[in-house]
């Protein structure tokens, strides 16, 4: 009595476990983790953080009125006293033996030649920083849609799985009666017994591969490693896209091209302010200071002027940095062809993944509906004692992966369309809203 108490009392305590479990499960779209990790996912926060720290720096040197005030205090203690005689009035100091002063200077240039295109390098540098945190978005999007997939495909698995054991286990039932009736042999027993084995061993390995697949989605998101996150199903993909099409939007839109284009408009900037360099510069100096007064000099002064800055000669550096940057652009412009005719590639290679998935996957039904047939009139046949049991546990392995090929197909036909929308540059989508404390 007490021992079937104990075990009520567990089944209770797994029961209980279980339901809770479920009701913190949270089942979310493909959409809807894109967005959270577009707004939670640490890696992409340290990105954003580096932009604003190199805009930070760069702001600097943007071209915009920046006046530099710079002031100085100084005191003296020094020996000995210089004086002279001056008639009636005395002595005067020349070198006091207690000396200070305050100066301050401000300065601000006026007229720097090439100031058109400093604007326009440091408005392409920016763009730049912008757009490596949109790669580093249009990236985590492809892989959190990507993990989303796997999830579904692992939990997918393990149904196949689980199914495979109900099967292995039904056949096992059979055979054990038909053991009892004499119209079985031991042999079949075992056989079927380990059958029953390995389907179990089968869907131990896919809920580890599951529970892999959960964490890894969580880690993406930004969630908790422990967060018991379940992805709904995806809804219908969309029909075969144009490839051409997809050329022309992926040319247009990826943001590798993009930030290829304004490092490229940032270089021919610099190629243009490289040659200006050793050009005359014109800029406005005031001083005011308040000093020990000296014979010589009152205790306080204040001056206005302009200052004329050229190199005249500089040692050849302004050509030869010219000469560089004419290189980085030429440089750059073939990379950036280069990158073109790579991003014609990856969308190429994408679609036709895409066409190879859907095709996958409709050859994949048709093989698990053949190997469903298949087993069953094996499981007949064996009833009748005209299939051996080799040939049921064959028809069982052939049954499984079967379903396991199509449970496979279906999810990879998905990832192949988030590949491609990768692949033509698609929108990314809005992060979700910050989460409110409650």
């Amino acid at each position: 009595m007490i021992r079937r108490l104990f075990f009520l009392a567990c089944a209770a305590l797994a029961w209980l476990s279980v339901t809770t479990a479920a009701a913190a499960a949270e089942t979310v779209s493909v959409e809807e983790a894109v967005r959270r990790a577009l707004r939670d996912n640490p890696g992409l926060k340290a990105a954003r953080y580096e932009r604003a720290a190199l805009l930070a720096r760069a702001e600097l040197e943007r071209p915009v009125a920046r006046p530099t005030l710079r002031t100085e205090a100084t005191g003296t203690l020094q020996v000995p006293r210089a004086t002279f005689p001056r008639g009636a009035t005395g002595d005067a100091t020349v070198i006091p033996e207690r000396y200070g002063k305050v100066e301050a200077a401000l300065e601000q240039t006026l007229y720097r030649p090439g100031l058109a295109a400093a604007r326009e390098r440091s408005t392409a540098e920016a763009n730049v920083l912008a757009m490596d945190v949109e790669r580093a978005e249009a990236d985590l999007v492809r892989d959190v849609r990507v993990a989303c997939l796997r999830l579904l495909t692992a939990e997918a698995m393990v149904g196949v799985a689980s199914d495979g054991l109900d099967l292995a286990r039904r056949h096992a039932k059979l055979v054990e009666d038909m053991l009892e009736a004499g119209l079985a042999s031991e042999r079949d027993r075992k056989a079927a017994l380990a059958d029953v084995a390995e389907a179990e061993q089968g869907r131990l390995q896919a809920e580890n591969g599951a529970a892999l697949a959960r964490a890894d989605l969580a880690r993406r998101m930004g969630a908790p490693s422990e967060a018991l996150i379940s992805v709904a199903e995806p809804g219908p993909l969309p029909p075969m896209p144009d490839l051409q099409t997809g050329i022309a939007e992926a040319l247009q839109r990826r943001v590798e091209l993009r930030s290829l284009r304004e490092r490229l408009r940032s270089l021919k900037a610099a190629a243009s302010l490289a040659g200006l360099q050793d050009d005359p510069v014109l800029g406005a100096r005031a001083t005011a200071a308040a000093q020990s007064p000296t014979a010589f000099t009152r205790s306080t002064y204040f001056s206005v002027g302009l200052v004329l800055r050229w190199d005249i000669l500089d040692g050849g550096k302004a050509r030869a940095d010219a000469a560089e940057a004419r290189a980085r652009v030429r440089q750059l412009e073939s990379l950036l062809d280069e990158a073109t005719r790579g991003v014609r590639l990856d969308v190429e290679k994408a679609w036709r993944d895409l066409r190879d998935a859907a095709a996958r996957l409709e050859a994949a039904t048709r093989q698990a509906e053949l190997a469903q047939s298949a087993h069953e009139i094996t499981e007949l046949r064996y009833e009748v004692r005209q299939a051996t049991q080799m040939e049921v546990s064959g028809s069982l392995l052939a049954l499984q992966r079967a379903r396991a090929n199509r449970s496979q197909a279906l999810y990879d036909q998905h990832i192949a369309a988030a590949e491609y929308a990768r692949a033509t540059g698609a929108p990314i989508p809005t992060p979700a809203p910050p989460v409110r404390d409650r």
